[in-house]
Formats: C-alpha cells, structure tokens, sequence
C-alpha cells in the first residue's frame, strides 16, 4: 500500500477474508479483541451516547439498564457477530499477526503480565523503546480517542441472564473459545 509508510499505522476493523490478507500482507498486525459482553455493551453506549444510533436508540433506551442492553442485543447482535466479530477472529493463527485482549492492556490480569505483553509487542514492532509500559502509560492509557468515553463500562450495570443467554445463542463462547478467553 504506497499510502501508508514506514512508521505509520491504519486502525480499522478488517475481516481476514482472501482479499485482506493479500492486500495487508507486507504489514504487521496487531489484533486487538475483547469479552464479548464487554464489546457489546461498550459497542451499545458508544452509539446511543455518541448519537451515532439515530432513532434506533429510542428503541434501545426504553426500561432500565439490562433491558436496554437486551434490546441493542437483539436488535444488533447477529449483525455485529456475523459482521464483525466473527470474521475479524479469523486473523487469530494467521501469519504476521500479534493478538492481545484489552483486558490485558488494561491491567486485568496483573500488572507483571501486562508489561511481558507490551515487551512482546514492541518486539513485534520491532520499537526501539527500553521501558514499553512507561511509553504505554504515558501515551496511550487513559488518552481521549474517538470512541472513548472516559471510562470502562461497567457491566453489572446493564447485564443480565437474558443478556447473557442471547450472547450465549449468538456463539459468545465459541468466539471467546477462539480467543483465548474464559467462557461467559
């Protein structure tokens, strides 16, 4: 891609199809996932607070919270699994790729497991850095970006059985199987 140079970075949400992986085989890729349920709901409030979901939202917003949830889930879960979610894991295994959770980035698992994983990722990207969790708390956690609101969702607030059952229907643990991640 003469568009991107040396150094430079594109962020988007890629599904390994055929054409993709000829088109970004040159490139390092970084793979960045998440729980599932966590995804859905960041993905929820993103577009109802952002006003990104139009009317949509009006439909979402009716109860309280784990309703509200159910609602964005049923409305849009099958096109965000089938869509997104789905087709982006297929970069797991392939060449060239390096995959870390958010919830690692985030610390979730310990602080010592956070710092090895930004060490294997800056060898990845071959950063010519001495310390990758100082540059990575300094420059990256905690600073604004276009989806950012300020803070985690917290998911006891909107999650229920029924939330959880329709993830489970949709192919959550599956996709979480596929991940690395620990079942719903």
């Amino acid at each position: 891609m003469p568009l991107v140079g040396a150094g430079q970075f594109l962020v988007g949400h890629v599904d390994a199809g055929e054409r993709a992986k000829h088109a970004l085989f040159p490139f390092k890729k970084i793979l960045l996932y998440r729980n599932i349920g966590d995804a859905i709901l960041s993905m929820f409030r993103f577009l109802v607070d952002s006003g990104r979901a139009g009317a949509a939202a009006d439909q979402w917003r009716t109860g309280d919270p784990p309703e509200q949830a159910i609602a964005f889930l049923k409305d849009k879960g099958a096109e965000l699994f089938e869509g997104s979610y789905l087709p982006v894991a297929e970069w797991i295994g392939t060449s060239n790729v390096f995959a870390i959770s958010f919830e690692e980035l985030c610390g979730d698992f310990g602080e010592r497991h956070r710092r090895e994983r930004l060490r294997q990722l800056a060898a990845f990207i071959e950063a010519d850095v001495d310390d990758p969790d100082a540059v990575f708390q300094d420059s990256v956690l905690g600073k604004p970006t276009v989806t950012f609101s300020g803070s985690r969702t917290q998911r006891e607030t909107y999650w229920s059985e029924e939330f959880r059952a329709l993830l489970l229907d949709l192919g959550a643990n599956q996709l979480h199987a596929r991940l690395g991640l620990p079942p719903l």
